[in-house]
């Protein structure tokens, strides 16, 4: 067992990257991404990202249920 940090700047390829791994290989289980921001037009649910209010990412954080996190824009991810 182990576990993969896909990092970069926006626009950077991460998503792609993302889903290149689980296409590649079945076995490999994406952890699920959390943020403080409003979810977009685009994103359906909670399939993207799982969107939680500041106080949430910080208890999660606070129960180290987190691997890392940055804020970008006024936003944790």
């Amino acid at each position: 067992i182990g576990v993969v940090a896909i990092t970069g700047g926006s626009c950077s390829g991460k998503s792609s990257l993302r889903q290149a791994l689980i296409d590649a290989d079945p076995t490999f289980v994406p952890g699920r991404r959390s943020t403080t921001r409003r979810p977009r037009p685009d994103e359906v649910g909670q399939t993207s990202y799982r969107f939680l209010s500041a106080f949430e990412f910080a208890a999660r954080l606070d129960q180290g249920r987190m691997l890392e996190y940055d804020e970008v824009a006024g936003h944790v991810y």
